[in-house]
Order: C-alpha cells, then sequence, then structure tokens
C-alpha cells in the first residue's frame, strides 16, 4: 500500500461573481494564475459548498459561471506520517509509474549486503512494511538541523547510510558496491556526478551541518 498517496492540504478560490472584476483584482488574479503550476493540481467545479456531483444530482449544471473553481494540492497527509515522499518524483509521477519504478530496481536493492538488516529496521523499528523505505530517504537532513542525541539508539548501519544519502540526493556515484546498489533500489537516487566531479559546495547549511555530525558517529 502506497503511503501519503493524494492527501488534500491546502484550496485556492478563484472569484468567478459578476460585479466583483475589478483591474487591480484581474491583475492579482493573472499573476496568481501566472505562479500555479496546473499539473501538481487536482480540481471541481463547486456552487455553495456543494461539490460537482451534488449540484448535477439536483438537477444543477456545472456550465455556468457562478462558484469556484477549488485547486487541491496532491501531498502527504503529514499529520499521520512522519516524513514527505521527495518532490524530485512525487510531482510527475503516478502510482503505477512508483511502483513500476520499485520492482525494476529492486534488483539492486536486495543485491546490497545492507538488505536483510535494512528491511528488519524499517519493519521492526519505523514498523514500515511498504514501499516507503524505498522512495524516501531515511532523514530529512537537506530539510532540518539534527542533534547527536537524534541519533541516539540507530543502528551504526542506519548512521552511515543516513551520512551517505546527503551525497546521494546530490547524485553522487558511490564507488562502494554495496553503497551504490542500496542508493539504487532508492527511487529517489539519480546518480548523475562522478565522485571526482562532486563539489561539496552542492550541500545546503543543513546538509553541511548534519553532514558533520554523522562523519563523527560513523563508524560503520
Amino acid at each position: 500500500m502506497l503511503r501519503g498517496k493524494l492527501y488534500i492540504i491546502s484550496i485556492a478560490g478563484v472569484c468567478l461573481l459578476a460585479g466583483c472584476g475589478n483591474h487591480n483584482a484581474e491583475q492579482k488574479d493573472s499573476q496568481i494564475q501566472d505562479e500555479i503550476i496546473y499539473d501538481r493540481y487536482s480540481g471541481y467545479w463547486s456552487y455553495e459548498g456543494k461539490t460537482q456531483e451534488q449540484v448535477l444530482a439536483e438537477g444543477g449544471s456545472d456550465y455556468g459561471i457562478r462558484g469556484s473553481f477549488e485547486l487541491i494540492r496532491e501531498k502527504e497527509d503529514t499529520a499521520e506520517k512522519d516524513t514527505s515522499v521527495d518532490s524530485d518524483y512525487d510531482s510527475s509521477w503516478t502510482e503505477e509509474e512508483m511502483i513500476s519504478a520499485v520492482n525494476e530496481r529492486s534488483q539492486y536493492y536486495q543485491a546490497s549486503a545492507y538488505y536483510s538488516e535494512i528491511i528488519d529496521y524499517w519493519e521492526n523499528v519505523r514498523e514500515v512494511r511498504d514501499i516507503s523505505n524505498v522512495i524516501e530517504p531515511l532523514f530529512e537532513t537537506d530539510k532540518k538541523y539534527y542533534t547527536k542525541e537524534d541519533f541516539e539508539g540507530e543502528p551504526m548501519l542506519v548512521i552511515h547510510l543516513a551520512k551517505n544519502e546527503i551525497y546521494a540526493r546530490h547524485g553522487y556515484l558511490f564507488s562502494n558496491k554495496d553503497l551504490y546498489n542500496y542508493f539504487m533500489g532508492c527511487i529517489w537516487y539519480s546518480p548523475t556526478c562522478d565522485s571526482a566531479d562532486f563539489d561539496d559546495r552542492t550541500l545546503n547549511e543543513y546538509e553541511k551541518a548534519n553532514l558533520e555530525i554523522l562523519a563523527e558517529l560513523d563508524t560503520y
């Protein structure tokens, strides 16, 4: 079962009522429309709080100019899940495409020497038993600052992988076979940069700070 698929988190209303279209408002609406990336939204016509289906069921029409068009952003429900799916692919991939990619890369994941231990960790420590283990990184080290205390009790392998996934996010091509296979099994990973060409300046401030901590803790 795919975690965090298509939950509603925000609604943008666009005013279409006659008489509310002054020049300044139209300019502002036009600017907002230009900033919206529509392929990341789904939507439907609504009227007086009723869905399109309700309007039609009551004999109404969905071709009028009254009402509003509700744009609904597709994103994970963070109230139920610990981490969000990486946006590099979540913004465009369908569920079928994700599952297909997971299946295609499973040969790499299973070939890694870390496979059994990391599966055990996901299932019995994090209690995750779906494909989330390969569609999202272990930690959000690119988005928040961690402390040493945050990693207390974590297996050495997990710390080792957490350190290296900072590089993996930037397409670092691992020469170590097991690291390469492990990250190739993660569909968010796209190897694009040879180690000799990798520039640490591509890391953001969160990653630099977290890398310093993880490098100190990594004794794997």
